[in-house]
């Protein structure tokens, strides 16, 4: 049993194309199908159903793909830990929200790890990006995902300090029914969190502007172009002393970290982990 022979393997049962899989690793779709075979043989198991031109995973196949494609990803873990020690690699993270904290921890953990280079984004440009690790408020599908709470905050209404609202508050949903909302673009979670918190209170939320940028999204509030809900934490600081920050009282934010499952991860990426996590705990203790 040969490591190449497993990776073909993996790939087949991924793709269910021995051809698909030929065209990745450059060879004859002979040489996957008579490597499958020998595989098969060794382990004295049917691994693929096959039928006319198509294949299928077997039962069998399934099984010893969970094990398999784990034990191979611990071996690339371990080989990029080594590698990579003094020359470089890469961590990819998705940040959907706190952007502030874990820009601060990335700051932390390239002093650390000048080598490792970062690849932070805010959105997913394709379906099939994979990242190592997901910072977000959404909930993600637990089967292929294990969550860990990073941050739980309280929720605000930033309003322009000589707002009618900022003198009045807590206001009636009536008066915040009539009120212009600035916010994140539709799909965004803060987006998301706008319409729910408003829809808790009974009204549907007038969202007068969108923004891809937060700097904008808190220029308009300090221009008094609209209110904005906003986290209390992670926002902290982030506007000028002509915005109110007042209280959602009941409402909360939390913020996740996610890691597939199914993939080890390397020991700079738990350090980043770690490095986040006690940002986290800084920012909440800074809260008290």
């Amino acid at each position: 049993m040969e490591i190449l022979q497993l990776k073909y393997f993996c790939s087949a049962a991924e793709s269910e194309n021995f051809s698909a899989t030929a065209a990745q690793y450059c060879v004859p779709p002979s040489d996957i199908s008579q490597s499958i075979k020998r595989l098969e043989r060794e382990l004295d198991t049917k691994l693929f159903d096959r039928s006319a031109n198509r294949v299928h995973l077997s039962d069998k196949g399934r099984e010893f793909y969970l094990k398999i494609s784990r034990v191979l990803q611990l071996l690339d873990t371990a080989v990029q830990d080594i590698t990579t020690a003094g020359s470089g690699g890469q961590l990819r993270i998705l940040v959907g929200s706190i952007r502030r904290i874990t820009m601060q921890a990335i700051e932390r953990f390239r002093m650390e790890y000048p080598q490792v280079d970062i690849v932070a984004q805010h959105t997913l440009t394709s379906p099939g990006e994979d990242f190592d690790l997901i910072v977000t408020t959404e909930n993600m599908d637990s089967k292929d995902f294990d969550r860990t709470l990073l941050l739980r905050e309280e929720l605000c209404l930033a309003v322009r300090r000589d707002s009618p609202i900022a003198s009045s508050f807590p206001p009636d949903a009536e008066a915040l029914e009539g009120q212009a909302f600035v916010s994140m673009s539709a799909g965004s979670p803060l987006y998301t969190l706008t319409r729910d918190v408003c829809a808790r209170m009974g009204f549907t939320p007038h969202i007068a502007i969108q923004s891809d940028d937060p700097f904008y999204i808190r220029k308009c509030v300090e221009m008094g172009l609209g209110a904005a809900i906003v986290p209390s934490v992670s926002w902290r600081g982030q506007f000028s002393s002509d915005t109110l920050l007042l209280p959602l009282k009941g409402e909360e934010r939390p913020t996740y970290l996610y890691r597939r499952k199914n993939k080890p991860l390397s020991g700079s990426t738990e350090d980043f982990i770690r490095l986040l996590t006690e940002e986290c705990a800084k920012e909440m203790e800074n809260k008290q």
